[in-house]
C-alpha cells in the first residue's frame, strides 16, 4: 500500500516537470536554459525526496521484521505449552484411569464385606436351627439321667441312710453304756470310747456322700455314652473321600465361610449363557422344591468347572461337597470302596439345604466297563453307584460330573446325566479381562510389597491377549503370579513391558513342553495295552 503511493508521488511529480517543459519551449529559444535548468532542479528535488522516503520504509520494513520474529517466537512458545499441556493431559488420563480400577476394587472390597456380614448372619441362623434341634435331645437326656438317678437314689442311696439310722442308734446305745460303765472305768475310758464313736460317724458320712456322688456320676456317663456321643459323632464326621465343603460343621459354626466373589469367573458369551440358565433352574429347582438336574462339565483343565460349582452352590443356597476319582483311589478295597459311596450318599442326603456333589476326574470312577482296560473293581463299583442313583435328578443332592475325556464314560452312568456342558478356552476379550482382572489384583495382594504398574503395560492388554490366546484361566492366572513375584524383586517394583512379555514367552515354551510330556505319555499307555 505505501509503495503504491510512493508511484503514485512520482508520477505526478514527472507528469508537473513535462507540462512546464513543454510551456518554457511555447515561450521561445531564450527561456530553453533557464527551463531545463528548472526541470534539472525539480528532478533533484524529487530524487532527494524519493531517498528520504525510501529511508523510512527501509526502517519501517527493518520494524516490522523485528515485529515479525516477536511473533515467531511467541508461537513456538505456544507450540511449546501445546505439547506440554497434551503430555499433561495424557498423564491425567493415565491417572483417572488409575483411579477409576481403585475405585472398582473398592467396590468390589465393599461388595466382599457385604457378602461377609450375609455369611455370618446365615451362619447364626444355621446356629439357631441347629440348637433349636439340639434342645428336644437335650431335654431327652435330661430326663433319662433324671429317672435314671432317682432309680439309683431309691435302690442304693435310701438303703445307705437306713444303714446310716441304724449305726447311728448303735452309736447312741453305745454312749448310753458308756456312760452307765463310767462308775466301773472311768472318765479317760469313756472319753475315749465317744471320741471312737464320732470317728465311725464321720466317716460313715464321707463314704454316703462319695457314694452318691459316684453313682450320680456313672449314670449320666452311660446315658452320655449310649444315646448322645453315637448322634454327634455321626453329625460331625464327614466322610473321608470329600477332600472339600461348604456343609456347616459343629466345630465350624464359629467360623466364617470364605468370601465369595463371582466377579472372577469369565466366560465366552455363550458358555455363560448355558451357565446362567443352568444356575436359573436350579434356583428354581430349590424354591420350589423340584428335583435336581444331573449335569456333566467337559472341557479342557484350568476352565474353571470347580470355581463355577462353588459360586453356583452360593447363589442357589445349597451345600457343596467335593472329591474326585484320585480320592477314591487311595482306597484299595473294593469293600471299603463300595461302603465309603454309600457313605458319601447318606451323608450328602442329610444336608438340609440340599447339596451339590462335585465328581471330578470321572472319567477314573465310571470307565466304561466294555472297555478291556477296565477293570474289575472298577466295574463293581458302577454297579454299584447304578443301584444307588437310578433316575436324571433327585431331591436333595445334585450330582455334577466332570472330566476332560467325557467319551470314556460308561453308557449306563451317562444314561443318568440329563444335562452336559462343554467348557471353552477363553477368547481374545476373554483373556483381555483375565488378564487385566489378576495383574491388578496380585500387584496390590501383598499390602508390604506393593508393586506398580507402567503406563504401557496398562495401554498393551490386547498385545498381551494375543499372546495369550488359547491357554486357559489357570494358566493365564499362574503367568500372572510370576508377573509379580519377578516385578517384586526389582526396584522400583513396576511391571514393566519388557518383563510381561518375557514372563510369557518363557510360561508358553514351559506349557508347550508340558503338553508334549502328556501326549508322548498317552501314546506311551496306548501302546502298553495293546
Amino acid at each position: 500500500m505505501l509503495m503504491d503511493k510512493c508511484f503514485l508521488t512520482i508520477t505526478c511529480m514527472v507528469f508537473i516537470a513535462n507540462v512546464s517543459t513543454s510551456l518554457m519551449a511555447s515561450k521561445g529559444v531564450n527561456s530553453t536554459q533557464q527551463s531545463q535548468q528548472v526541470v534539472n532542479n525539480g528532478q533533484v528535488m524529487v530524487i532527494q525526496g524519493l531517498e528520504t522516503r525510501i529511508k523510512e520504509l527501509v526502517l519501517r520494513v527493518a520494524s516490522l521484521e523485528d515485529c515479525t520474529g516477536g511473533l515467531t517466537n511467541t508461537l513456538n512458545t505456544l507450540n511449546t505449552m501445546a505439547i506440554g499441556n497434551f503430555q499433561l493431559s495424557g498423564n491425567i488420563e493415565g491417572r483417572l484411569s488409575s483411579s477409576d480400577l481403585n475405585i472398582k476394587k473398592l467396590k468390589n472390597e465393599i461388595k466382599g464385606l457385604q457378602n461377609e456380614s450375609n455369611a455370618i448372619q446365615e451362619n447364626l441362623i444355621n446356629l439357631e436351627e441347629t440348637v433349636g434341634k439340639m434342645l428336644p435331645e437335650v431335654e431327652k437326656a435330661k430326663d433319662g439321667a433324671k429317672n435314671e438317678i432317682e432309680f439309683y437314689a431309691h435302690q442304693v442311696i435310701k438303703p445307705l441312710l437306713e444303714n446310716r439310722e441304724s449305726l447311728e442308734e448303735k452309736l447312741i446305745v453305745a454312749k448310753e453304756a458308756a456312760k452307765a460303765a463310767a462308775s466301773t472305768s472311768g472318765e479317760a475310758h469313756i472319753k475315749g470310747i465317744e471320741i471312737e464313736c464320732e470317728a465311725r460317724q464321720k466317716i460313715i458320712k464321707d463314704n454316703i456322700s462319695q457314694g452318691a456322688v459316684a453313682i450320680i456320676a456313672i449314670v449320666f456317663g452311660i446315658y452320655i455314652i449310649n444315646y448322645t456321643v453315637p448322634g454327634f459323632f455321626n453329625y460331625l464326621t464327614r466322610p473321608y473321600v470329600v477332600s472339600e465343603t461348604s456343609k456347616t460343621e459343629i466345630f465350624e459354626w464359629f467360623h466364617s465361610k470364605p468370601i465369595r466373589d463371582d466377579n472372577t469367573l469369565i466366560f465366552t458369551p455363550s458358555l455363560y449363557k448355558q451357565l446362567a440358565d443352568l444356575t436359573l433352574r436350579v434356583q428354581t429347582a430349590k424354591k420350589y422344591n423340584e428335583n435336581l438336574p444331573n449335569i456333566l462339565f467337559h472341557g479342557v483343565s484350568g476352565t474353571g468347572k470347580t470355581a463355577f460349582v462353588k459360586a453356583l452352590a452360593y447363589s442357589s443356597g445349597l451345600d457343596y461337597a467335593l472329591t474326585s476319582g484320585s480320592e477314591f483311589a487311595k482306597i484299595t478295597d473294593l469293600n471299603h470302596a463300595n461302603n465309603e459311596l454309600r457313605n458319601l450318599l447318606n451323608w450328602a442326603k442329610k444336608s438340609d439345604k440340599g447339596l451339590i456333589l462335585f465328581i471330578d476326574e470321572a472319567e477314573s470312577l465310571f470307565a466304561n466297563r466294555k472297555l478291556t482296560t477296565t477293570s474289575k473293581v472298577t466295574q463293581d463299583f458302577i454297579n454299584t453307584f447304578l443301584s444307588l442313583v437310578s433316575n436324571q435328578s433327585q431331591k436333595k443332592i445334585m450330582f455334577i460330573f466332570a472330566t476332560n475325556h467325557p467319551f470314556k464314560l460308561d453308557a449306563a452312568v451317562t444314561n443318568r446325566i440329563g444335562i452336559n456342558i462343554e467348557f471353552v478356552l477363553p477368547g481374545l476379550q476373554e483373556c483381555e479381562k483375565i488378564f487385566s482382572m489378576y495383574l491388578i489384583k496380585f500387584s496390590n495382594e501383598n499390602k508390604e510389597a506393593l508393586v506398580g504398574i507402567s503406563e504401557q503395560v496398562m495401554k498393551s492388554f490386547s498385545q498381551y491377549a494375543l499372546m495369550l490366546n488359547g491357554l486357559s484361566p489357570r494358566s493365564i492366572r499362574f503367568i500372572e503370579k510370576m508377573i509379580i513375584i519377578k516385578a517384586r524383586r526389582i526396584e522400583p517394583r513396576i511391571v514393566l513391558d519388557e518383563l510381561v512379555i518375557d514372563v510369557i514367552n518363557q510360561a508358553k515354551k514351559s506349557l508347550q513342553q508340558m503338553d508334549q510330556w502328556e501326549k508322548d505319555f498317552q501314546q506311551w499307555q496306548e501302546s502298553c495295552y495293546v
